[in-house]
């Protein structure tokens, strides 16, 4: 059995649209389109969901998914199986057992998320292992977002964080964006969600997803 996964590699923004300006951010109407797929070989899984697919250098397409266990990578233009991060498959290390949902790969190193320990681990593709980052966000009412954004780049990692109190002040509190130094110290934040998300007017979709392009963050909410 194969597990066909669509790409979103094109969103067209109505142009007839005016935006309606709600603090930092501009609300746009628009219409996503999938331009391309693939069929992974899912022949030793069993994927009930995935989450974070994400391609990098061309050539690899990673992804978490349901039991949080690990990230798995393929290639991302056949589809065929390359390998699994995680404690059951690492040799080098013994990692902890669950919640790896998000990933970030740099060069040969790859980066596993734990989003409940607020912790990064490294590896090399070889499965070496490279050390962990322990993420100091400042106060401990704020951890990661394992659904949403986190890449590392130029020794920063950046990445969504979510406010750990009530629900009714999580997005009051939360930042889109954190950026954490090379010594993984909480470096800027920015990015105050909208209104609508604050007030509890917006219906929220499994399928929101996260951008930062060229300075902007753009929050893709197919409800």
């Amino acid at each position: 059995m194969k597990y066909k996964i669509q790409f979103l590699l094109f969103l067209a923004i109505a142009c007839t649209v005016k935006p309606e300006m709600e603090g930092e951010f501009s609300i746009l109407q628009g219409e996503v389109q999938f331009v391309d797929s693939v069929r992974l070989d899912d022949t030793n899984f069993s994927f009930a969901v995935v989450y974070n697919p994400k391609i990098y250098n061309d050539s690899i397409l990673g992804l978490g998914e349901g039991s949080f266990l690990g990230i798995h990578l393929f290639n991302s233009q056949s589809g065929n199986f390359i390998a699994s991060f995680e404690s059951d498959s690492i040799d080098s290390y013994q990692l902890p057992k669950k919640n790896y949902a998000n990933f970030s790969i740099r060069g040969d190193s790859i980066f596993l998320l734990n989003n409940l320990t607020r912790r990064v681990y490294a590896f090399g593709v070889d499965k070496s292992y490279r050390g962990y980052y322990d993420l100091d966000f400042g106060t401990t009412m704020h951890k990661p977002e394992f659904l949403t954004f986190f890449e590392r780049s130029e020794g920063k990692f950046l990445l969504s964080s979510v406010y750990d109190g009530p629900l009714s002040e999580r997005f009051l509190h939360s930042k889109i964006v954190s950026v954490f130094d090379s010594k993984s110290h909480i470096l800027a934040t920015f990015g105050t969600y909208p209104m609508s998300y604050t007030e509890g007017n917006l219906v929220l979709s499994q399928n929101e997803i996260k951008i930062l392009k060229h300075g902007h963050v753009f929050i893709l909410n197919v409800a």
